[in-house]
């Protein structure tokens, strides 16, 4: 594949254009873009323009300038002008959430391309892919990229199924990891908190009865409960949690930034979550975590860490979260220090996404 990307001073200006799942109050999605941008910001000088689904909060967060996701004239016109166009973490391509979102960033990726300007993917994790219509896209969209990462293995060898992996793909890292937590897990005393981190999901009501349950037969353990919302959509599973665990003592928070995120995970000892950046937070800050994985991505990112403590969505029960919480507790220290260790990995080559996207840039 030929490379298109239409650099004209690396070393004096870059201008970019950035896509992913921007402005819809998810702290997931937000906390990658800001690691690139902090990352980028050590090495060169540039200007972007994020896509977002509000682009007044994007602006406010990230101190950059946004357009709003369907806004396509605005989004032509600064596809013209980019230097490259930036897939900016995430699984851009999947249809698991809907299959019009899948086109949609299909769309964007073949029209970057077509207007001369090479599009990028970092970091991403891609699919599911249930669709053998949303396969063939997702290869469409890959072979017009100059540069793809991958955030882990399976979606690699995903790439690879779908004939669209190329001599500019690599195996890389989620990239919040790039971000410097401001505090790390101390270890539990008497007290213990507990978080959790849920989203709404098909046969959620059923799933939470089983955590619960699990969470009550160690409430002798556990001496309190936080309910920590990763995303807008996540507010009413975390109301609902809190009404189930009323005979414990409970609160529910719901950050409006990447600082009220760190905030709300300040003295945690442990977490049981279901949304992927609530476990890849976790291990940063040294907190031994229970995945209840909805999505191949939770569990490939488990697989790399801790698998044992990964529970399938449809396989869930109490006894299960159960008897991994107590393991949690139980060998606190050990699994702690296995979860920094797997965070510095993943820190050194989610700065490969950058030492990568920079060289590519360079040699255009």
């Amino acid at each position: 594949m030929g490379n298109c990307l239409s650099m004209k001073a690396t070393d004096r200006h870059l201008r970019m254009l950035l896509v992913g799942y921007f402005g819809h109050g998810n702290l997931g999605d937000e906390m990658m873009l800001r690691a690139f941008l902090q990352g980028l910001r050590e090495r060169v000088n540039f200007s972007a323009c994020a896509i977002s689904g509000s682009p007044d909060e994007t602006e406010r967060m990230h101190s950059i300038t946004a357009i709003g996701k369907f806004d396509i004239l605005g989004i032509v016109d600064r596809m013209r002008k980019a230097d490259v166009v930036v897939g900016c973490g995430g699984s851009l391509l999947q249809d698991a959430t809907s299959f019009r979102s899948l086109a949609y960033y299909v769309g964007l990726i073949v029209l970057s391309r077509s207007l001369g300007v090479a599009p990028v993917l970092l970091a991403q994790g891609l699919g599911p892919l249930r669709r053998r219509v949303s396969k063939r896209l997702a290869g469409l969209a890959l072979r017009c990229c100059s540069l793809i990462t991958f955030r882990d293995e399976v979606s690699l060898e995903l790439a690879k199924t779908l004939c669209a992996v190329h001599d500019k793909a690599y195996l890389t890292a989620d990239l919040a990891f790039i971000l410097t937590p401001p505090h790390g897990a101390k270890p539990p005393q008497e007290n213990v908190l507990l978080a959790i981190a849920m989203r709404p999901w098909r046969g959620v009501d059923e799933v939470l009865e089983c955590v619960v349950d699990g969470i009550l037969k160690l409430k002798n353990r556990i001496s309190a409960v936080r309910c920590i919302s990763f995303s807008r959509d996540d507010v009413e599973v975390s109301e609902r949690l809190s009404s189930l665990l009323k005979q414990m003592e409970v609160e529910v928070i719901t950050p409006r930034s990447i600082e009220e995120l760190w905030e709300a995970m300040e003295c945690v000892h442990l977490l049981i979550g279901s949304r992927l950046h609530s476990l890849i937070l976790a291990c940063m800050l040294g907190i031994p975590s229970i995945a209840i994985s909805y999505d191949p991505k939770v569990e490939a990112f488990m697989r790399g860490w801790a698998s044992r403590f990964c529970i399938p969505w449809e396989g869930v029960s109490s006894e299960a979260v159960k008897e991994r919480l107590a393991e949690c507790i139980d060998r606190w220290y050990e699994l702690r220090d296995s979860a920094l260790s797997f965070a510095h990995t993943s820190r050194e080559l989610s700065k490969l996404n950058l030492e990568l996207f920079l060289s590519e840039l360079h040699r255009s």
